[in-house]
Protein backbone atom coordinates (compact mmCIF):
# COMPACT_ATOMS: atom_id res chain seq x y z
CA UNK A 1 0.00 0.00 0.00
CA UNK A 2 1.16 3.54 -0.65
CA UNK A 3 2.14 5.21 2.63
CA UNK A 4 -0.44 7.99 2.83
CA UNK A 5 -4.01 8.47 4.03
CA UNK A 6 -5.95 6.66 1.27
CA UNK A 7 -3.42 3.81 1.31
CA UNK A 8 -3.82 3.40 5.07
CA UNK A 9 -7.62 3.38 4.70
CA UNK A 10 -7.46 0.80 1.90
CA UNK A 11 -5.16 -1.40 3.98
CA UNK A 12 -7.39 -1.29 7.04
CA UNK A 13 -10.59 -1.91 5.08
CA UNK A 14 -9.15 -4.80 3.09
CA UNK A 15 -7.65 -6.53 6.13
CA UNK A 16 -10.88 -6.22 8.08
CA UNK A 17 -13.07 -7.49 5.25
CA UNK A 18 -10.66 -10.27 4.28
CA UNK A 19 -10.38 -11.60 7.82
CA UNK A 20 -14.13 -11.38 8.41
CA UNK A 21 -14.57 -13.55 5.32
CA UNK A 22 -12.20 -16.19 6.69
CA UNK A 23 -8.98 -15.15 4.96
CA UNK A 24 -5.52 -14.94 6.50
CA UNK A 25 -3.22 -11.96 5.96
CA UNK A 26 0.39 -13.14 6.03
CA UNK A 27 1.94 -9.68 5.89
CA UNK A 28 1.63 -6.04 4.88
CA UNK A 29 4.06 -3.47 3.55
CA UNK A 30 3.81 0.26 2.93
CA UNK A 31 5.79 1.91 0.16
CA UNK A 32 6.81 5.58 -0.18
CA UNK A 33 4.33 7.65 -2.15
CA UNK A 34 6.98 9.35 -4.27
CA UNK A 35 9.29 7.56 -6.74
CA UNK A 36 9.67 4.24 -4.92
CA UNK A 37 11.73 1.31 -6.19
CA UNK A 38 9.19 -1.48 -5.99
CA UNK A 39 11.64 -4.36 -6.48
CA UNK A 40 12.65 -4.86 -2.80
CA UNK A 41 9.04 -4.67 -1.64
CA UNK A 42 7.75 -7.14 -4.21
CA UNK A 43 10.70 -9.45 -3.56
CA UNK A 44 9.48 -9.68 0.04
CA UNK A 45 6.08 -10.66 -1.31
CA UNK A 46 7.62 -13.31 -3.52
CA UNK A 47 9.58 -14.74 -0.60
CA UNK A 48 6.38 -14.91 1.51
CA UNK A 49 4.58 -16.86 -1.29
CA UNK A 50 1.00 -15.67 -0.62
CA UNK A 51 -1.91 -16.80 -2.75
CA UNK A 52 -2.71 -13.20 -3.67
CA UNK A 53 -1.30 -9.70 -3.38
CA UNK A 54 -3.67 -6.78 -2.91
CA UNK A 55 -2.16 -3.51 -4.18
CA UNK A 56 -3.32 0.05 -3.59
CA UNK A 57 -1.21 2.49 -5.60
CA UNK A 58 -2.07 5.84 -7.21
CA UNK A 59 -3.26 5.41 -10.78
CA UNK A 60 -1.04 6.24 -13.73
CA UNK A 61 2.66 5.62 -14.20
CA UNK A 62 3.10 4.47 -10.59
CA UNK A 63 0.63 1.64 -11.22
CA UNK A 64 2.45 0.71 -14.42
CA UNK A 65 5.76 0.58 -12.53
CA UNK A 66 4.22 -1.82 -10.00
CA UNK A 67 2.81 -4.04 -12.73
CA UNK A 68 6.10 -4.22 -14.63
CA UNK A 69 8.08 -5.01 -11.47
CA UNK A 70 5.51 -7.68 -10.58
CA UNK A 71 6.16 -9.27 -13.97
CA UNK A 72 9.93 -8.80 -13.95
CA UNK A 73 10.24 -10.62 -10.62
CA UNK A 74 8.03 -13.44 -11.88
CA UNK A 75 5.39 -13.21 -9.17
CA UNK A 76 2.71 -14.18 -11.68
CA UNK A 77 4.66 -17.30 -12.63
CA UNK A 78 5.18 -18.03 -8.91
CA UNK A 79 1.40 -18.33 -8.54
CA UNK A 80 0.72 -14.99 -6.83
CA UNK A 81 -2.59 -13.50 -7.98
CA UNK A 82 -2.55 -9.69 -8.24
CA UNK A 83 -5.77 -8.04 -7.09
CA UNK A 84 -6.83 -4.51 -6.22
CA UNK A 85 -8.92 -1.49 -7.21
CA UNK A 86 -9.13 -0.40 -10.82
CA UNK A 87 -6.55 2.31 -10.17
CA UNK A 88 -3.89 -0.23 -11.11
CA UNK A 89 -5.45 -1.14 -14.47
CA UNK A 90 -6.89 2.13 -15.81
CA UNK A 91 -7.70 2.13 -19.52
CA UNK A 92 -5.13 4.72 -20.52
CA UNK A 93 -2.25 2.82 -18.88
CA UNK A 94 -3.06 -0.75 -19.96
CA UNK A 95 -1.23 -0.42 -23.30
CA UNK A 96 1.94 0.49 -21.37
CA UNK A 97 1.82 -2.56 -19.11
CA UNK A 98 2.17 -5.40 -21.57
CA UNK A 99 1.07 -8.97 -20.96
CA UNK A 100 1.62 -8.80 -17.18
CA UNK A 101 -1.83 -7.20 -16.89
CA UNK A 102 -3.49 -10.36 -18.24
CA UNK A 103 -5.36 -12.16 -15.48
CA UNK A 104 -5.07 -9.32 -12.96
CA UNK A 105 -8.35 -8.96 -11.06
CA UNK A 106 -9.57 -5.46 -10.23
CA UNK A 107 -12.80 -3.82 -9.10
CA UNK A 108 -13.74 -0.32 -10.19
CA UNK A 109 -16.60 2.03 -10.91
CA UNK A 110 -15.68 3.00 -14.47
CA UNK A 111 -14.20 1.65 -17.68
CA UNK A 112 -13.95 3.58 -20.93
CA UNK A 113 -14.71 0.27 -22.69
CA UNK A 114 -18.30 0.20 -21.37
CA UNK A 115 -20.80 -0.02 -24.23
CA UNK A 116 -23.70 1.96 -22.75
CA UNK A 117 -24.76 4.80 -25.12
CA UNK A 118 -23.95 7.56 -22.62
CA UNK A 119 -20.40 6.28 -22.22
CA UNK A 120 -19.87 5.89 -25.96
CA UNK A 121 -20.93 9.52 -26.41
CA UNK A 122 -18.66 10.62 -23.56
CA UNK A 123 -15.62 8.79 -24.96
CA UNK A 124 -16.31 10.11 -28.48
CA UNK A 125 -16.56 13.69 -27.21
CA UNK A 126 -13.35 13.22 -25.21
CA UNK A 127 -11.41 11.92 -28.20
CA UNK A 128 -12.72 14.72 -30.42
CA UNK A 129 -11.46 17.27 -27.88
CA UNK A 130 -8.17 15.67 -26.84
CA UNK A 131 -7.22 13.37 -29.72
CA UNK A 132 -7.99 9.88 -30.97
CA UNK A 133 -5.17 8.37 -28.91
CA UNK A 134 -6.40 9.89 -25.63
CA UNK A 135 -8.67 7.86 -23.34
CA UNK A 136 -10.75 9.23 -20.44
CA UNK A 137 -10.26 7.59 -17.05
CA UNK A 138 -12.20 7.49 -13.79
CA UNK A 139 -10.94 10.95 -12.81
CA UNK A 140 -12.30 12.43 -16.04
CA UNK A 141 -15.72 10.83 -15.69
CA UNK A 142 -15.84 11.87 -12.02
CA UNK A 143 -15.29 15.47 -13.10
CA UNK A 144 -18.05 15.09 -15.69
CA UNK A 145 -20.49 13.79 -13.09
CA UNK A 146 -19.49 16.53 -10.64
CA UNK A 147 -20.11 19.25 -13.21
CA UNK A 148 -23.47 17.75 -14.11
CA UNK A 149 -24.43 17.64 -10.43
CA UNK A 150 -23.58 21.33 -9.99
CA UNK A 151 -25.40 22.26 -13.20
CA UNK A 152 -28.57 20.42 -12.15
CA UNK A 153 -28.57 22.06 -8.70
CA UNK A 154 -28.06 25.54 -10.15
CA UNK A 155 -30.76 24.93 -12.76
CA UNK A 156 -33.26 23.61 -10.19
CA UNK A 157 -32.78 26.72 -8.00
CA UNK A 158 -32.75 29.08 -11.00
CA UNK A 159 -29.38 30.46 -10.02
CA UNK A 160 -30.45 31.55 -6.52
CA UNK A 161 -28.60 29.07 -4.31
CA UNK A 162 -29.57 28.22 -0.76
CA UNK A 163 -26.73 26.46 1.08
CA UNK A 164 -28.85 23.93 2.99
CA UNK A 165 -31.04 23.13 0.02
CA UNK A 166 -28.00 22.78 -2.22
CA UNK A 167 -26.34 20.28 0.12
CA UNK A 168 -29.55 18.27 0.38
CA UNK A 169 -29.81 18.16 -3.40
CA UNK A 170 -26.20 17.05 -3.65
CA UNK A 171 -26.91 14.20 -1.24
CA UNK A 172 -29.88 13.08 -3.34
CA UNK A 173 -28.38 13.71 -6.75
CA UNK A 174 -29.35 11.25 -9.45
CA UNK A 175 -28.30 10.99 -13.06
CA UNK A 176 -29.63 7.96 -14.95
CA UNK A 177 -27.55 8.89 -18.00
CA UNK A 178 -24.07 9.14 -16.53
CA UNK A 179 -21.27 7.50 -18.55
CA UNK A 180 -20.89 5.28 -15.47
CA UNK A 181 -24.53 4.18 -15.50
CA UNK A 182 -27.44 5.16 -13.28
CA UNK A 183 -25.94 7.28 -10.49
CA UNK A 184 -28.21 7.63 -7.46
CA UNK A 185 -26.43 8.99 -4.39
CA UNK A 186 -29.53 8.79 -2.20
CA UNK A 187 -29.52 4.97 -2.21
CA UNK A 188 -25.76 4.46 -1.84
CA UNK A 189 -24.76 2.91 1.53
CA UNK A 190 -21.84 5.31 1.98
CA UNK A 191 -24.28 8.17 2.43
CA UNK A 192 -26.30 6.55 5.23
CA UNK A 193 -25.34 7.48 8.76
CA UNK A 194 -25.75 3.98 10.19
CA UNK A 195 -22.93 2.60 8.03
CA UNK A 196 -20.29 1.70 10.62
CA UNK A 197 -17.37 -0.77 10.72
CA UNK A 198 -18.33 -4.27 11.85
CA UNK A 199 -16.25 -6.23 14.36
CA UNK A 200 -16.76 -9.61 16.03
CA UNK A 201 -19.43 -12.23 15.38
CA UNK A 202 -22.32 -9.81 15.85
CA UNK A 203 -20.57 -7.30 13.64
CA UNK A 204 -20.15 -9.86 10.88
CA UNK A 205 -23.84 -10.69 11.03
CA UNK A 206 -24.66 -6.99 10.85
CA UNK A 207 -22.32 -6.55 7.91
CA UNK A 208 -24.00 -9.40 6.03
CA UNK A 209 -27.41 -7.93 6.78
CA UNK A 210 -26.31 -4.51 5.51
CA UNK A 211 -24.86 -5.99 2.32
CA UNK A 212 -28.11 -7.88 1.68
CA UNK A 213 -30.10 -4.70 2.29
CA UNK A 214 -27.82 -2.73 -0.02
CA UNK A 215 -28.34 -5.26 -2.80
CA UNK A 216 -32.10 -5.11 -2.36
CA UNK A 217 -32.02 -1.33 -2.58
CA UNK A 218 -29.81 -1.34 -5.64
CA UNK A 219 -26.80 0.22 -3.94
CA UNK A 220 -24.45 -1.38 -6.42
CA UNK A 221 -26.37 -0.31 -9.50
CA UNK A 222 -24.10 2.60 -10.39
CA UNK A 223 -20.80 0.75 -10.59
CA UNK A 224 -19.18 -0.70 -13.64
CA UNK A 225 -20.16 -4.26 -12.80
CA UNK A 226 -17.99 -5.37 -9.86
CA UNK A 227 -15.03 -7.59 -10.72
CA UNK A 228 -13.14 -7.18 -13.97
CA UNK A 229 -10.39 -9.49 -15.16
CA UNK A 230 -8.00 -8.18 -17.75
CA UNK A 231 -8.14 -10.47 -20.77
CA UNK A 232 -7.02 -10.51 -24.37
CA UNK A 233 -9.32 -9.79 -27.25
Amino acid sequence: MSDYGPGHDAEEAFIRGFKESGGEVVGTVRVPLQNPDFAPYLQRVKDARPDALMVFIPAGRTATAVMKTFGDLGLDKAGVKLIGPGDITTDEELPNMGDVALGVLTVHHYSAAATRPANKAFVAAWKKEYGADSTPNFVAVGAWDGMDMMFQVIKAQKGKLDADKTMEMFKNYRNPNSPRGDLDRSRHPRHRAERVPARGAQGRRSARQRRARDRRHGAEGSVEGAEQEVRTG
